[in-house]
């Protein structure tokens, strides 16, 4: 979604106000990122400036860093274009090098995020919140308000299979597979993560009770789902909407 990307890979961060919450109420945390992202999404594609069409597009909740910690995020793939209510394919209307700025879905996305923090906070749908004091909260929104979101856009490497191998990165792991972990005892676990200083490999030493406690933080609630597809490839119209951008790309039908 930056000047140089046909099919984009974006990620929308939560700053660190929000860690406490993410703790307390962990699934309408979740839950509202993945609606302000795709919201934010959706706008966008919807503006004729951009797109002008309905996208197509997945997100995928990602919630942690090499070494366990919290790091909150949605990976979307994004098709470099979409379908018209009349059921014409559109690419972007800068051409096929630009789908979104990414300044504008930061500002966006957040103004976005602050209305829903507002409207569960009057609807009570928080409750227990850590920084719900009026002082707290104050500064916490200050806080928020200042931060820019951090959208990060790319282009996919190779062509299909690439994509696939990609998102299966996200899809299909938890926070830490076992190949990760060096050694452990009563005491201590060790564990390899990624030196983003050198972009070597480094051995990271927790203690066994906080290597446990920052994994569950990452173990999602139940019945959540990670994985969430949106425009055309939403459930309730999916058939039909592929069927007509198929046709629109006079592509054959699927064997």
């Amino acid at each position: 979604m930056d000047r140089k990307t046909p099919f984009a890979s974006e990620i929308n961060r939560l700053c660190p106000p929000l860690i406490t919450l993410a703790a307390r109420h962990p699934r309408w945390l979740f839950d509202a990122l993945f609606r302000c992202a795709s919201a934010t999404l959706l706008e966008l594609a919807a503006n004729p400036r951009w797109l002008g069409a309905t996208p197509v597009f997945s997100l995928v909740l990602h919630t942690w860093t090499q070494d366990l910690r919290m790091h909150l995020h949605v990976h979307a793939l994004v098709a470099c274009g979409g379908l018209d209510d009349e059921g014409r394919w559109h690419t972007p209307g800068r051409g096929k090098g630009f789908l979104f700025p990414v300044q504008v879905a930061s500002r966006v996305f957040r103004a976005k995020f602050l209305d829903a923090l507002d409207q569960a906070r009057c609807g009570g749908r928080i409750p227990g919140d850590p920084q719900a004091e009026p002082l707290a909260w104050q500064a916490r929104r200050r806080a928020l308000r200042a931060h820019d979101r951090v959208v990060y856009a790319k282009p996919p490497q190779g062509g299909p299979a690439q994509v696939l191998d990609y998102l299966a990165r996200y899809t299909h792991r938890v926070a830490i597979s076992n190949e990760r972990i060096l050694g452990c005892n009563h005491d201590q676990v060790r564990i390899r993560a990624r030196d983003k200083r050198t972009g070597g490999k480094r051995t990271v030493t927790l203690p066994t009770a906080e290597f446990i406690r920052r994994f569950l933080h990452h173990v999602l609630p139940p019945g959540f789902k990670r994985i969430r597809h949106y425009g055309l490839l939403a459930a309730n119209h999916k058939r039909a909407h592929l069927a007509a951008a198929r046709a629109a790309l006079k592509m054959p039908e699927p064997s």
